[in-house]
This record gives C-alpha cells, sequence and structure tokens, in this order.
C-alpha cells in the first residue's frame, strides 16, 4: 500500500468517527426541543378539539335561544295574562298551545329560562330601571332569555326583549283641538273654561275653571240682597265664609258686637239671609271668620281695654264665647286675622301681637309681638292680612303706608326694615294679599295732592324691596274716600269707601294693571267694609254700609270674571270597535300655587251609559285621584287601572272617558290643564 492510499484511508476514517459525534449531539438537541415543543402542541391540538366543541354549543344554544324566544312570542300573542306574572319560566307546549312554566328547564344538555320582570317609565314615557321616578307601565314587560351550558365549559348566552300586550302602544292626546276631533270642547264642562276666541282655536288648548257667577263683575247692578241688622250700630267689619256672613258694629252702643247671619245661595235667585243671634258687649272695630272642621269661629277686635280679642263659637244661634285676650297696657285693638292656630292683632298702640290659639280655641299662648316704627316713630297699624306667615299691614302713617312683618320664626316676629314703602301722602287704610304673598293691594286715604293716588298694586316677591306696579286715582275717577279693598273672580278687585262713587271695580289684575271696569255710586252712602265669596257657583260681594237700615248688603258678580274655586270636567267617550287596554297617561298642568289643584280618574266599560271613575288606590278607587303636589307647570303621570278593581270598570273594555277636577283656594289664581296623553293597546 503506497504512502498516499494509506493516508486517504485514514482520512474517510476520521470523518467516519467524527460524524458519529456530531449526530449524537443532533440527537440529543432534538430530544430536548421535542419535550420543550410536543406538550403545548398537543395542548393546542386538544384545545382546536375543544374549541370546535364549544362554537357547536354556543351555535345549539344560539339556535335555542331563537326558538325559545320565538316560543314566548307566540305565548304573548295567545294573550297578556299568560306573560304575566313577573318571575322565571320556561316555556312548554300543551297540546297546541304554547304556555310559561315556572322555573327553568333542561334541554339536550342547555338550561332554558325566561325571566319576566315589569316595566316602569318616567312622566315622558321613557323607561326608567327603578320605580321611582317611574310608574308602572301595566302593558310592557321586560323579558330577559337565558340559555346556559356546563360543557365542554361553563357558558351562557342571553339576550333582552320587551314586550308590549299587543303589537301596538298608541297614543291618544287631548288638547282643546285634537287634529280632526274638538278635543276638551267635545266634553262636559261644570264651573270649568274652554279657552277659545270666537270660534278660531288660537292657543295649544287650555282647560281652566269658569266663571264664578252669572252675572258681572264689571257691570255691578242694584244688590241682590239688603239686611236691616237689628239695632242701629254703625257696621265695622264683615268677613263671609259658605253659609254664613259676620258682621261687627263699632263707633257708637246703637247695636251688636256681632251679629250671626245664615246666608243660603240657591242656584238662582235672590240669596235668603237670617240673622240667627247676636252678642253685644264690646264695641267692634274689625272681625274675622273661620272654619274648623264643622265648627264656626268669630274673632273680634275691640275697643274694651281688658277684652280687646274676642272669640266666639257660633254653631248655635246664640254665639258662645271661648276666649277673651286682654292685650298688655289699656290700648285698643284696631285689626284682626287668624291663619291656622296663630292669631295676630294689631293695636293703637302701636305693636302687633301674635298668640299660638289651642284647637278649640279655648285658650293662649302669647308667640311674640312687634312695634310698629317708621323713621323710628312709632304707627299703628290700620289693617293688616296675614299670608304663609307674613303679615301685611296698612299703617297709619303719612310718610310710608304699608309695612311687612316676617312671622315665618314661631317665636319672634321681625320686622322687615326696608319692608315699607311711600304710596302717597295719607294714611294707609285697607290691605289684601295675594296668597302667594307676591302681590299686596293698598288704599289709603283720599288725597287732594296732585300726583296721589289711592289704590296701588304693589310687587312684594322681595319682601325687603318693595315696588309699585299700578296705581289708580280716586279723585279723578269718582272722588271716592276708599275704606277697605278684596280681590274677587276674574283677576278683579274692589275697594270701597265715603262719598262719590263708593263700589269700584278694576280689572287686568293678573297683568299688574288697574284699569277700571265698573262702580256703583248711591248718594249718601258710606261702605265701611267689603268681602267675597263663591258658592254654589255663584259669586257675591257683601259689603257694609252706614245706613242703619240697610247694614248688610250682598252685589253680585260673574263672567266678567273668570274663576270659580272648583269646576269639573267630563272628557267626550273615546270608543273602539274592539276591547283596548289602557296603559297610562301623562297630563301637563300648571297649579299656580299651593292652594291649587288638578286631580284625575279614569273610567273604561263596555259603552254603557254608566261610567265609573276610579283613582290609583285599589282601596279606594271612587275616592283617589291622580294629582301632584308639585305647584307651576308640571306634569300629572300613572298608570290606568288594569282589570276590574270595581263594579262597571273594566280595562281592556271598549269605551273610555276620564275627569279632571280644578279647585282653587284663591279665585284669582286658577289652575290649568294644558293637555292629556293616553297610551293604549288595541
Amino acid at each position: 500500500m503506497s504512502k498516499k492510499q494509506f493516508f486517504l484511508i485514514n482520512m474517510a476514517r476520521s470523518s467516519i468517527l467524527n460524524k458519529k459525534g456530531q449526530s449524537l449531539i443532533e440527537l440529543l438537541m432534538v430530544i430536548a426541543l421535542a419535550g420543550l415543543l410536543l406538550p403545548p402542541i398537543f395542548t393546542g391540538f386538544m384545545s382546536s378539539r375543544d374549541g370546535k366543541a364549544q362554537q357547536k354549543q354556543r351555535l345549539l344554544a344560539t339556535s335555542l335561544m331563537k326558538q325559545t324566544q320565538e316560543e314566548t312570542r307566540n305565548i304573548r300573542e295567545r294573550g297578556w295574562s299568560y306573560l304575566v306574572p313577573t318571575g322565571t319560566y320556561h316555556p312548554e307546549l300543551s297540546g297546541s298551545s304554547w304556555s310559561l312554566v315556572a322555573g327553568a328547564a333542561s334541554t339536550n344538555g342547555f338550561t332554558q329560562q325566561v325571566v319576566v320582570d315589569d316595566v316602569y317609565r318616567d312622566v315622558n314615557g321613557t323607561i326608567v330601571l327603578f320605580p321611582t321616578p317611574g310608574v308602572l307601565d301595566p302593558s310592557t314587560k321586560k323579558v330577559t332569555t337565558t340559555i346556559s351550558w356546563l360543557t365542554p365549559r361553563p357558558s351562557s348566552i342571553d339576550h333582552v326583549t320587551y314586550m308590549t300586550r299587543f303589537r301596538d302602544n298608541l297614543p291618544l292626546t287631548e288638547t282643546k283641538n285634537t287634529a280632526d276631533i274638538q278635543g276638551f270642547l267635545a266634553g262636559t264642562q261644570q264651573s270649568t273654561f274652554v279657552k277659545a276666541t270666537t270660534g278660531t282655536f288660537a292657543d295649544d288648548g287650555e282647560l281652566t275653571l269658569g266663571a264664578g257667577g252669572s252675572s258681572d263683575w264689571c257691570a255691578p247692578t242694584e244688590p241682590l240682597v239688603t239686611k236691616d241688622l237689628s239695632g242701629s250700630g254703625v257696621a265695622k267689619g264683615i268677613v263671609a265664609s259658605p253659609g254664613r256672613a259676620f258682621v261687627g258694629t263699632g263707633e257708637n252702643a246703637s247695636g251688636q258686637s256681632f251679629y250671626n247671619i245664615s246666608v243660603n245661595i240657591p242656584s238662582s235667585g235672590a240669596p235668603v239671609v237670617n240673622e240667627l243671634g247676636t252678642y253685644d258687649g264690646y264695641k267692634t272695630n274689625d272681625i274675622y271668620g273661620q272654619t274648623i272642621e264643622s265648627n264656626y269661629f268669630a274673632y273680634l277686635a275691640t275697643d274694651t281695654n281688658s277684652s280687646e280679642v274676642i272669640i266666639l263659637k257660633t254653631n248655635t244661634s246664640t254665639p258662645v264665647k271661648t276666649l277673651e285676650i286682654n292685650l298688655p297696657g289699656n290700648t285698643d285693638a284696631n285689626s284682626i286675622f287668624v291663619e291656622g292656630d296663630m292669631l295676630y292683632v294689631s293695636a293703637a298702640d302701636s305693636n302687633l301681637y301674635r298668640y299660638q290659639l289651642s284647637s278649640d280655641r279655648t285658650s293662649a299662648i302669647a308667640k311674640g309681638s312687634i312695634t310698629l316704627k317708621i323713621n323710628n316713630n312709632n304707627v299703628s297699624g290700620n289693617k293688616i292680612f296675614v299670608v304663609n306667615s307674613y303679615v301685611f299691614i296698612a299703617v297709619n302713617s303719612t310718610s310710608h303706608q304699608l309695612k311687612i312683618i316676617d312671622g315665618t320664626d314661631q317665636l319672634t316676629l321681625k320686622d322687615i326694615t326696608n319692608g315699607q314703602i311711600q304710596l302717597s301722602d295719607k294714611a294707609g287704610v285697607g290691605v289684601f294679599a295675594r296668597s302667594d304673598s307676591n302681590r299686596a293691594y293698598v288704599v289709603t286715604a283720599v288725597s287732594t295732592t296732585s300726583g296721589k293716588n289711592e289704590f296701588f298694586i304693589v310687587d312684594t316677591t322681595n319682601k325687603d324691596s318693595l315696588s309699585i306696579k299700578a296705581q289708580y286715582d280716586t279723585v279723578a275717577n269718582g272722588n271716592m274716600d276708599p275704606k277697605a279693598v278684596t280681590l274677587v273672580t276674574g283677576n278683579k278687585a274692589i275697594f270701597v269707601g265715603y262719598d262719590g262713587d263708593q263700589y269700584i271695580v278694576l280689572k287686568d289684575i293678573d297683568k299688574d294693571e288697574a284699569n277700571f271696569c265698573g262702580k256703583i255710586s248711591v248718594s249718601g252712602l258710606k261702605i265701611n267694609g267689603v268681602s267675597s265669596i263663591i258658592e254654589n257657583g255663584r259669586t257675591f260681594s257683601y259689603i257694609i254700609t252706614e245706613d242703619s237700615a240697610k247694614e248688610l248688603q250682598m252685589i253680585e258678580g260673574g263672567p266678567g270674571g273668570s274663576f270659580a274655586t272648583e269646576g269639573t270636567f267630563t272628557s267626550q267617550v273615546h270608543s273602539f270597535s274592539f276591547p283596548t287596554a289602557f296603559n297610562r297617561f301623562t297630563a301637563s298642568v300648571n297649579q299656580p300655587i299651593s292652594g291649587s289643584s288638578v286631580e284625575l280618574q279614569v273610567a273604561i266599560n263596555d259603552c254603557s251609559s254608566s261610567y265609573v271613575f276610579i283613582g290609583p288606590d285599589p282601596g279606594s278607587p271612587t275616592s283617589s285621584f291622580f294629582k301632584t303636589t308639585n305647584t307651576g307647570v308640571t306634569t300629572i303621570g300613572g298608570a290606568v287601572p288594569f282589570g276590574s278593581p270595581i263594579a262597571g270598570f273594566n280595562n281592556p273594555d271598549r269605551c273610555f272617558k276620564y275627569r279632571a277636577i280644578l279647585k282653587t283656594t284663591d279665585p284669582n289664581q286658577a289652575p290649568t290643564l294644558y293637555d292629556i296623553t293616553f297610551n293604549y293597546s288595541p
């Protein structure tokens, strides 16, 4: 063997040995890599198989979901009662009809569940999550369908559907003129009024209180009643209340201190007035009347130093004294007013006194007093009027005629320093305040000074910064010396006095205007006081005079004014050819003061002539009402009762009506029903 051959053979052997070493290393590396990579590869492979199974389950669950929803819709179509009440169910086929059966169900490895929940809406009809501030919608349900499964791993799908009683929830709106129907105008009005302008529909539809009488304030006629009271006293104070009138006499000893008078006002013709009884022993400067449940009380401001305040119970013909109050010092009581259980009295000693009365008016607790001052000078209050614990005082001052005392604190009376205003150069003699306490109506003694007036509308919104909104000059317009003022229906003011035109009516008071619209002039007549009343759909002003044969007189007013204190509106019948479910409603209203209200009831039946109106309370349906305590422009909403809570009412049915009752304690501020919308399901 040659050396060359030997060398080549050795080289080949060495190469082979080296390659064997490399293969071993590579094999070890492959094994190591396989140990790292194969587990996730196997896991991914298994996951892929599991994902396909989960995807298959989800597809099956989705199919079951659609099937369950369709079965639930079929149940709704079968009848609304089959979808209620709320709870957890599953659909089952019974014969040829589907029904909801309580509880969830297992179906081919899946759990099938249908949850039915109530739905609440706000006054705009928008669904809200909670009962407050919403109201129950009896014709809508929230239906949550859930399909769940455990393998290959626990999962679920769900879907929310809102179902209505039928396929449509439709609105029915009434205003003054609704589309092609007459709306409010087609209803029945009793002491209510639908605003219109000579056969046209100039506004968006408003229903308000109607006129308070059959006569016209702006065209006052001779009194329907003139009553000669026993004795020959000078009548000084008058207050009218339903069925009664209280009169007090002063200045001389020829009459009685107090007259208890019954007044029966028929629907037409002259009222019947009788003197029930009297009480004597004092000279009465002012009088106030109050009805507490079935009890009548009269409050006398007298000039007797030991008994400046007398309280009489007048249920019987002969009044019975329940309490007398001796004011501090020796003084006379000028004027008296009672708000709730608080009695206020102004005295000749320049003080305003306040007492809290017991419910039976047999005792009183002093609740503060205050000395009335103008520019650091004491002044007395000639006449007081109390609204919302604010005391409006016509004061005996030639520099400032109106003061306001803040009595909102039950312990102290506060002088609102700037709550005084220069109106004239004569003393304030009469005052009347609006029930929201934002306006005062003041009369002063007659002034012959050029540019000085006697009647004023005062803006009292800001009690410590008063301003004059309107005024009227009696010298230039009738030469009256005013003594008293009151407000009557239809946004009118009446003030009375001596000489010239003794009885003047002004209109447009709500517009802060004082426009003349009527008067009475009787030669030699002297009128000391005036009060007004609305009763049996008629309105009257009561006046007291110094005519010893005609101390009490009654003058009827009306349609020139607009507002009775209570009226009822009954809508037209809304009829359908098939049973209809009335679900809920929303009414837009204005309740200008706390003493005004709009109350609603509904009636549904088979179109019989007898309708039973009910409210929301199932315990007392006929005596409950849909209403709100909010003032101003607001809404009244509610769910229409469903089923048959009382004989004569059935929802759903074919015919529907509603009734609105409008009330106010201030005949110058009436509530308004703008529109009402009902949601219904045919």
